[in-house]
Formats: structure tokens, sequence, C-alpha cells
């Protein structure tokens, strides 16, 4: 691959990923329309993505703040403190109350000082009462208190009035020990519930946070023509880009998409130059258009599906992708290729699915047209295609459809697409093949047949040489199946490799069948002439008959540069000094893998049957003196084949060529006759 040809490709590769994007890009773009709010939709508006309406949701989580209630936290340490604090007050009562008294009049011997919080007279008073009235007082106030507290006091008067009122209910209470048990509490009851700003704070955030997102979905009516425009309604319109002046270009998006195309190109460009190139029979720069080109065609495809209409999408013929990279290229590039176009769809329909769905039912299409081997099975070929989208896009769905109808339609469409598309592939082939010189196996299917012109005029004009076209086909096809080369073109090559000598048929060995041989009456020079010719005269007559460059090229390669040696020694014997260039053929030496094995085994068919005519002959040391000869005189400098390779073309050579030269029996009747 030359630099310009490396140039080129890098410059196609470009040119295909900007298309790419600017196709994704142009995919979300809107027409814009001038909208105010409370002006009216001009028309029914889709949202063109899945997008959020921010002002309706954000309304929502606000009221949603606004329903919770103030939040109070309640210090329960409090509840202890207010208890002890009362019982504290009640056991100074007990011990006052225990002191001596006088027994005529029942008062307190000595003055007791009052050490609670109660006010004197409420001191005294409990000093006066009953037993069981205080008795009344130990047991309940505590309680109580804890009740009162329990619940949370947010104002101290609330909570002693509660405190009273639950004391009195405790009946036949008596007003005196009512104010005793009013003031304990007065005294102990302090604000144990406050409101907490940070908890009602996050109890609204909760609240916010359990509103769903209100979404629209792609294709979804944003706004319907005629209504009046509501701020909810105007912000997704402005930032989908339908609002006059708005950015269209979702830059993190694009991003993405450019990050993504970038990484499953870079894939496909590493597989390509690494293992894809093998299965490759053309150019690199051919392919690379081919790929490029067919890669920029899905990309328009899914741009109409998505600007018509969400239906369309399971009815886009891009099963013509696989299927023609496959006839064209080989089934595992155009498994590569679809990958790049499912990505790009998945992208442009954020749907997974459709690039699970193109991913699977692509590498199928490529499998099932890479068998195709007649122009007949197209047809077929299209309908197996056809038949693994819709199922593809059906098993996907599956499950989030709401009716099998939904189902059957998806299958109905994606099979209609994928017949489509098959069509198309089918309708487009010849294009192909005649604008890029590509060879499919059907092109050389075709080839192949005995009837065409070529083979024809051959077999009636030099029949021996058609005969040794057929002995080299068998043996360079069997050779390609080895090493894993294109055996279809190394039979088709060899069918035609000889066909120059139609022009002087009787000049060459094999068409002489025992006759004068015109040679002998000729100078040497002028019969290296006639045998150069043969390989100018061939590519002529290709060019006449519109052969594939692949085929013309095994024709003008098939000697490379070696010589008429013969005609060269007799030459040397006239003159020692003659010009050997005078004897070569021009060329060039062999540049593929196939053009190798055809000049080979023309080589070694034609030595084997010339020594078998004079005897025995082993085809073994035959073939292994003509491949050395080939490699000591440079004639596969240019060829990708390995030594490994060329023991397996050795191998398969000597096999064919016992199986056709293979010693006769000689029965006894005819050694009698003999």
């Amino acid at each position: 691959m030359t630099l310009r040809q490396k140039i080129l490709c890098i410059c196609i590769i470009v040119l295909t990923f900007i298309t790419l994007v600017g196709t994704v890009i142009a995919a979300g773009l809107s027409t814009q329309y001038d909208i105010t709010v409370g002006g009216v939709c001009p028309e029914d508006i889709y949202a063109t993505r899945t997008i959020t309406d921010t002002v309706t949701t954000q309304e929502r989580k606000a009221a949603a703040a606004l329903r919770v209630e103030d939040v109070y936290v309640t210090d329960f340490d409090a509840i202890d403190r207010a208890i002890d604090k009362a019982n504290e007050a009640l056991s100074d009562i007990r011990k006052a109350r225990e002191l001596p008294r006088d027994e005529e009049t029942g008062e307190v011997i000595e003055a007791i000082d009052n050490t609670t919080y109660l006010s004197d007279r409420a001191f005294t008073a409990a000093l006066e009462i009953t037993a069981s009235q205080f008795e009344l007082l130990a047991e309940n106030v505590p309680l109580i208190l804890e009740d009162v507290m329990v619940n949370g006091v947010t104002k101290k008067d609330e909570g002693v009035e509660k405190f009273d009122e639950a004391f009195k209910a405790l009946g036949n209470i008596s007003d005196r020990v009512a104010n005793i048990a009013y003031e304990l509490s007065k005294g102990a009851i302090s604000v144990n519930k406050t409101f907490s700003q940070e908890e009602t704070d996050k109890q609204k955030e909760v609240a916010a946070s359990l509103v769903s997102n209100v979404t629209y979905m792609k294709n979804q009516v944003i706004a319907r023509k005629g209504e009046i425009i509501t701020p909810a309604q105007h912000a997704m319109l402005k930032e989908l880009g339908f609002v006059k002046g708005a950015i269209q270009i979702d830059i993190f998006h694009t991003v993405s998409v450019i990050s993504l195309l970038l990484l499953t190109m870079g894939l496909v460009i590493l597989y390509y130059m690494t293992i894809g190139k093998k299965d490759v029979s053309t150019t690199e720069t051919i392919a690379t258009i081919i790929c490029s080109s067919l890669t920029v065609i899905g990309s328009f495809i899914i741009l109409f599906a998505i600007k018509s209409g969400e239906g369309l999408i399971y009815l886009m013929p891009l099963s013509i992708i696989p299927a023609l990279i496959s006839l064209l290229l080989g089934s595992n590039l155009s498994c590569m290729v679809n990958i790049v176009t499912a990505t790009l769809a998945g992208i442009q329909t954020n749907d997974l699915s459709v690039t699970l769905s193109l991913i699977l039912a692509g590498a199928a299409t490529g499998y099932i047209f890479s068998r195709v081997r007649r122009r007949a099975h197209l047809l077929s070929a299209t309908a197996l295609s056809s038949l693994a989208y819709a199922l593809s896009y059906s098993a996907i769905i599956i499950d989030t459809s709401k009716s099998i109808l939904d189902v059957f339609l998806v299958f109905a469409y994606a099979l209609s697409g994928g017949f489509f598309g098959g069509i198309l592939t089918i309708g487009t082939l010849p294009f192909w093949e005649a604008i890029f010189d590509v060879i499919t196996p059907m092109k050389l299917g075709e080839l192949s047949n005995p009837e065409h012109k070529l083979l024809k005029k051959l077999l009636l004009h030099a029949p021996g040489s058609y005969h040794h076209s057929l002995t080299v086909a068998n043996m360079a096809d069997a050779a390609a199946e080895a090493i894993g080369a294109n055996a279809l073109l190394a039979r088709v090559g060899a069918y035609y490799h000889d066909i120059g000598k139609m022009e002087n048929p009787l000049y060459f060995k094999e068409n002489q069948f025992g006759g004068d041989n015109p040679h002998d009456l000729l100078p040497p020079e002028e019969s290296a002439d006639i045998l150069l010719k043969h390989v100018s005269d061939g590519v002529r007559l290709a060019n006449a008959h519109h052969l594939p460059t692949a085929v013309k090229n095994i024709i003008a390669q098939h000697h490379g540069t070696t010589t008429t040696a013969y005609f060269l020694y007799k030459a040397k014997q006239d003159n020692p000094e003659v010009n050997p260039a005078r004897f070569t053929y021009p060329g060039p030496v062999p540049q593929s893998k196939e053009a190798t094995i055809i000049m080979l085994a023309d080589a070694c068919e034609a030595a084997v049957r010339a020594m078998r005519e004079k005897g025995a002959v082993d085809a073994k040391e035959v073939v292994n003196n003509i491949v050395t000869g080939r490699l000591n005189e440079g004639q596969l400098a240019n060829t990708s084949l390995t030594f490994s390779d060329l023991e397996k073309v050795k191998e398969s050579f000597v096999t064919t060529l016992d199986q056709y030269f293979h010693k006769r029996i000689i029965y006894p009747e005819n050694e009698k006759k003999d």
C-alpha cells in the first residue's frame, strides 16, 4: 500500500466519521418556532428525545415540601429531671411530716424550714393534709408528670395545665391537694419539645425526593396545536431547540456520541488491520471506500427513519450493509462494520434494544450471504435475512410490549425492512461489482461456467491449453484451500491464465498433438516473442471481455519475470552475448497468494506432463525443484506466502499430480499386442 493510498484511506475514514457525527446531530435538530409563554402553539410538537419537565417537577416537589409539618425534637432527659425534682420535694415534705408533734394540738414542735421549691403556703398545706392525701400526691404526681412530658411540652403553661387536668381527673381531689399538686408540677415541668429547623429541612428534602420527575418520552406530544404555551412547556421546548434562537446542540450528548463512535470505529479499523485484512481479496483502498460508503448510507437511512417517525425505525433496510459487505469483502468484516451502524442506530434512537437487534440480525445476515455462490440464491438469502431481523426485533421487545399485536406489528415491519434491504442488495450488487471492480463468489461462479465465451473459444482453438488449464485449476484450487487463500479465485484465474495462447495455439507444445513443431523453422528470438506475447494477448482478451482486475492480474503475473529458458539457451549457442531481457516475460512477479499458486501450478503441471511423456517421473522431486527455483529467482518476493504455506502447496501439488498422472496398469492383452 503506497503512501498516497494510505493518505486517501485516512481521509475517507475521517470524512466518514464526520458524516456519522453530523447525521447524529442532525437527528437531534428541531424546527424552530417563534414561541413565547402565553402564546399559541403553531402545531403539534413532539419530543425528539426523552426530556424532564423541570418546571412542573420543581413545582410538585415544592408543594410536597410545603405539606411537611414543622418537626419538633423531644428532650427525654428532661422528663427524668422533672420527676427527680418532684420526688425530691415530696421526700422533703415526707421527712417534715414525720417530725415530732404536740399531742394536744398536733402541731410540729420545732420550726420547719421550707427546703422545697414550693411556696411556704403550699409547703405548710402539704404538712397539714392527711396521710392518705399525701400518699395520693406521692404516688400520682411523678406518673402524671411523666405522661405529660413524654408527649412533649412546647409551652410550660400548657404543660402545667395538662398536668392539672389529669390530676383532677383522678376524682375526689380536694382543692387543697390539687393546689399542692399544681405547685409541684409548675416547679418541675419544663419545655422539652422544641422546633428543629435541621430536621424539618431533612423531612422536606425527603418529601421532595419522593416526587417522581415529570418525564416526556421520545415522540410524546409536548404541546398541541392551538394550546396556550405554559412556562413548563416553554422551558422544555427551549431545551429541545424548538424555540427560535435556542441552542440545539447538546454538548454532553455530542461528546458522548463522538467518543462512542471513535471507540467503535477504532475497533473496526484495528480488526481490519490485524485480522480482517486477510479475508479481503481486494485492495485496502477499495475496501475502505466500500465500507465507508455503506456506513454513510446506513447513517442516512437511520436519519430518515428518525425524522419520519418512530414506526419507521423497524422498517430501516439496514440489512443492505452486512449483506453487501459480506458479498464484496467477507462476512467477518461485514459483522464489524455492522456494529458501527448498530451503535449509530442505538445512539440516535436512544434505545439499546435497537443496537442489540441490529448486531444479532446483522451477524446472521453476514453469514447467510457469505454462503451464496449463485445469483439465483440471493432471493432465498434475502428471505432468511429478513426473518433474522424480524425475529431479532421481536425477541428484544417482547417483554416491554403492551400486547401480542405490538409484537406482531414489529415483526411485520422488521420483516418488510429486511426484505427491502435484501432487494436493494440484489439490485445494487452489479453496480458495486462494476464500479469498484470487486469479485464476488457469484461473479467468479459465472466466470467458471464452461459456456463462457472465452472458455468455449479456448476449447475450440487451443484444446490442449484448455485441458492444461483445467488441470492447473484443480491444482490451484486444492492448494489455495490448503493455505486458506481464495480457492474460487485461484480456480477461475487458472481457467483464464493461458487464454492468450488462442492467438497462436500451434506454437505451444500442448496443442501440437505429435505434429510438426513450427518453432523448428523459426529463429529462437521469434519463437520467444510468440511465447512471451501470449501474456499480453491474454491481458488484451481479458480487457475486451471485461474480466475482473484480479483475474487480469493473474494472467499478467502467472509467468512473473521468468525467461523462456529453452529459446534463450538456443540463442546463446549462436550468440553467447545475447541479452536475456529479450527472452524474459514482462511480469510483474506475482502479487497475491492466488497468482503465486497459479505460477507454480502452471510450471509444475507442464514439467510433470513433459517428463511423463518420456517415462516415469517423480512428481515430488519436480515440484520441489520448481518451487526452489522460483524462490531463488526472486519470483515469490512480493507474495505473502510463508514457508509453511509453500510446504502445504507442494504437498497439495504432489497429491493432485499423482492422481492425474498415476501409473497405468498394463493388462496381459496389451502386453501380447505390444
